[in-house]
Parts: C-alpha cells; structure tokens; sequence
C-alpha cells in the first residue's frame, strides 16, 4: 500500500494541495509483537504471522517447513526487517524463500536485511513486480528513501537484492516438499498482486486482494476487475481454511471476502451515483461520501500517518477520473 504519490484532481485545487503532503509523510512507530498463534499443517510445515504496528501495519508471513522457512513480504524498512529476522531467527531454521507479493514498497523495503542474512535464500516474484522494483517507474522508493532516509533502501540496494525467480499466473511450485500454486492478478489494491495458495492445505495467502480492517490504497485499482476477482474467489475456495492478507488479520474466507466486496461496492455505487447525475463529483460529493465511507468503516485503520479522511477522498479522485473516463 503506497499513501506517497502525488495525484490530480480533476476539479480542485485543494485537492491537490491535500495530495501534495502524501509525499512528505514520515512512518515512525514501535514493533508490535508477533502473535502468539501458529497454524500447524501437519508434516512439520507451520504458519505464523508477523505484523507491524500501525499507523500501516505490514503483515510478514512464515511458513515452516521441515527444511528451512519460507516468508511472504519482506517488511517496508530495515528496522521492521529487523525484527521479523529476529523472530525467524528464534525457529531455529534458514530462511530458503521469499516472497515478494506485490510491487509496493511496504512489501520490498525490508529486503535487502533478508538477503544479507540468508544470501541463498531464492527470491519470488511476479515479473511486473520486479519490474517495478528495477525501474521505480511511479517514483514510489524514491519518495519512501527521501521519507525514512537511512531505514530505507537506496535504488542502488533494490537493485541488488532483486528477485531472481519469475513466477506466473497459475504457476505451481515445490519448495521443500510444500507445493505453492501463484495467483498473479492486476487493477486492484496495485497494478498485480501475487496470490499464494497452499492447495494441499486449504490455506490462501490473498496478499491485498482481501484485506481486513484497513483503508484501501485506490490509485491503481479497476473497481469492476477486483469485484469479479473476488467473485471469482468466492467461488472457488469459499471452502478454504483460511486466507491471510498482507494487512489485517486472517481469518475465514466466507466473511473476508464479503468484507471487502461491500467495501468496495460503498466506493463504487457512491462514485457512480454522483457521476449520474452532472459526469463530475464535486467538492461537496466528495465531502458527503467521504463521511459517509468513515461513518461506515470507523475501525478502520489508517495508513501512515495520513487521515482517513485524506485517503478516502484521494481515492474518490483517483476513482472519478478512472470511472468517468470509461
């Protein structure tokens, strides 16, 4: 999730003033612990979760397996890298893969830590994320270096701990003896998100697909392409054990999915309504959904240190000229 890119409003210039100080925020805070709970698979294969604290909280996923520990997200800076290692650390076994599930720096930042303490660690990704990873085409680590200055990767550092494994919409994997089957889809919370599945376990790793509990990070999302992605979810794995989001707790597929459907159906229905009647959404709509989006979801966290409020009608911007432009 990416709250550090300036945006254009198409009709207000405070607007753009608003976007303007996306920039400039400072993620600061302390390490939540990583909770107490593990989901034992059976054959000596183990999830855990490691979340960082909020504003933005990052999920880090763990999977032990008999040989080693794979690990989905690699924290969004060193000190938060730092910690997930620790705890890693405190399993007793190397680290053999990581997973890079989505072209956003909360997920990347941490990486080069990764890579200095496990160098034959394999990395994973999809090719877009890699892609964006090398060429930092939306600006995105160059706003988080100039923002968290040493906690943060350079390019040069990106580009030295890039994933050297490309993977593929459907592709299956064994990782030590694990069989991993790779979901790459795009126009939702980023341009591709890398879904995880364990199919011989019933368990999803849903990356920003389905989140729980959080602001949504609009500027890249088709709202009709992720509804019919979770659409598609819920039919297909309805059934599943449980799914873990890059953000938020995991938990039944059935009710998260749900979840995240109404949540984007409320941005949707409220951006079409107002677009129905003139073809803009006005300063004044935007101030109407925005509360009504707040009144809605009042636990939702925020992300960084932005106001709920700011993200919600960044994404009411990014959504009107995307929606009306169709």
């Amino acid at each position: 999730m990416e709250p550090f890119m300036p945006v254009k409003h198409p009709s207000s210039s405070k607007f753009r003033i608003l976007l303007m100080s996306i920039m400039t925020v400072l993620f600061v805070g302390i390490m939540t612990s990583l909770p107490a709970s593990a989901l034992e698979l059976g054959g000596g294969y183990t999830i855990r979760t490691y979340a960082s604290p909020d504003p933005d909280s990052v999920n880090s996923h763990f999977i032990e397996t008999p040989g080693g520990v794979i690990v989905i997200s690699a924290q969004r800076t060193f000190s938060e890298a730092n910690r997930a290692i620790a705890r890693v650390e405190r399993i007793g076994k190397p680290v053999i893969a990581i997973v890079i599930p989505v072209p956003h720096t909360d997920h990347f930042g941490g990486l080069t830590r990764w890579k200095d303490a496990w160098p034959d660690a394999d990395i994973l990704a999809a090719e877009a994320t890699i892609t964006s990873m090398r060429t930092d085409g939306e600006g995105y680590i160059a706003s988080r270096k100039d923002a968290l200055r040493d906690d943060f990767p350079s390019q040069a550092e990106v580009l030295a701990a890039l994933p050297n494994i490309v993977v593929t919409d459907g592709q299956e994997i064994d990782v030590d003896g694990l069989s991993m089957r790779f979901h790459d889809l795009p126009s939702n919370n980023a341009p591709t998100n890398t879904m995880v599945e364990l199919p011989d376990h019933d368990v999803l790793f849903a990356s920003e697909v389905v989140e729980d509990g959080i602001t949504l990070f609009l500027k890249d999302a088709d709202l009709d392409v992720w509804l019919d992605q979770l659409d598609a979810l819920e039919a297909d794995l309805a059934d599943y054990r449980v799914f873990y989001p890059a953000h938020g707790s995991p938990g039944a597929p059935g009710p998260l999915i749900a979840a995240a459907k109404a949540h984007l159906e409320f941005y949707r229905d409220g951006i079409d309504a107002a677009l129905a009647d003139d073809g803009i959404v006005d300063e004044r709509e935007t101030a109407d959904l925005v509360a009504r989006i707040e009144a809605a979801y009042p636990d939702h966290a925020q992300v960084a240190r932005l106001l709920r409020s700011d993200l919600i009608a960044a994404n009411i911007g990014w959504q009107t000229e995307r929606r009306s432009a169709e």
